[in-house]
């Protein structure tokens, strides 16, 4: 996959992409270094297909992140609505693991 900008992927780091699609749903693919420093090799095909026409109002978006900072991206979702008819208003909060460690608490 040819990407928009260069990436550095370091030896022995495991790397994952994340694809926000047309449907605004997220695919995430664990991905490997390509031939060339703005290309990336998915371990997998896409759910669906990938939109990046010119033309096109809504493409295909990506990120791409190392295993290990997956938990720093994280956030709870707190509330959603709609913002209009192509976007959503989201009210989010840094995840921290300390927000569960009393679930299984009991009085």
């Amino acid at each position: 996959m040819t990407l928009s900008q260069d990436v550095v992927m370091q030896d022995g780091v495991t790397y994952y992409i994340y694809l926000q699609i047309q449907d605004a749903t997220v695919d995430m693919i664990q991905c490997l270094p390509g031939e060339f420093m703005n290309q990336v090799v998915l371990t997998r095909v896409p759910l669906q297909k990938l939109v990046f026409e010119e033309d096109r109002y809504i493409k295909t978006t990506y990120q791409l992140a190392e295993a290990q900072e997956v938990d720093k991206q994280a956030f709870l979702l707190s509330e959603a609505s709609p913002n209009d008819e192509m976007t959503n208003k989201l009210t989010c909060i840094n995840y921290d693991s300390r927000y569960y460690e009393k679930d299984r608490s009991f009085i």
